[in-house]
């Protein structure tokens, strides 16, 4: 039996070895991202911005259409009352007719029964709209908001 040297044992067959193990992965990454359900995480506007999980579409048709950007909170001085901008987009060629609801949360990520009512918004092909909600109580540390198709 002829033994292979161990300076060629890690190289002969590794490329190959390393390869099938990518192409594995990557199918079991797309497979599993194909059974994720709704919501599903809103997609950054730009490309090197961070995923802005604090904004979720409710449909998988709906998720393909929109981009959310990187939202802006500012704390009312007086009331100490959030006020939330979110930037969204429609990367799609139809009008979109959306609804919004924004959902205030509390230090713990938990709500805090401060919601606004289901917002009607219409964004045209490749324009931008800014969602903006102010929470009615001072106790308002984030948000989620939520996009779904106007039924």
């Amino acid at each position: 039996m002829k033994r292979i040297p161990d300076s060629d044992r890690h190289t002969k067959g590794t490329p190959r070895l390393v390869a099938w193990n990518q192409r594995l992965a990557m199918a079991a990454l797309l497979l599993a991202a194909g059974c994720a359900s709704a919501p599903y995480a809103a997609r950054a506007i730009e490309d090197d911005a961070e995923q802005a999980s604090s904004v979720v579409v409710e449909d998988g048709s709906l998720h393909k259409l929109l981009r959310a950007g990187r939202p802006l909170l500012e704390r009312i001085p007086v009331t100490n009352q959030l006020r939330v901008t979110v930037p969204v987009r429609n990367v799609g060629d139809d009008l979109l007719q959306i609804r919004a609801q924004m959902t205030f949360l509390d230090g713990k990520h938990d709500p805090i029964g401060d919601e606004t009512p289901r917002m009607l918004q219409f964004i045209e092909p490749g324009h931008t709209i800014y969602v903006t909600a102010t929470s009615q109580r001072a106790g308002a540390e984030d948000f989620v908001l939520r996009l779904a198709w106007n039924k």
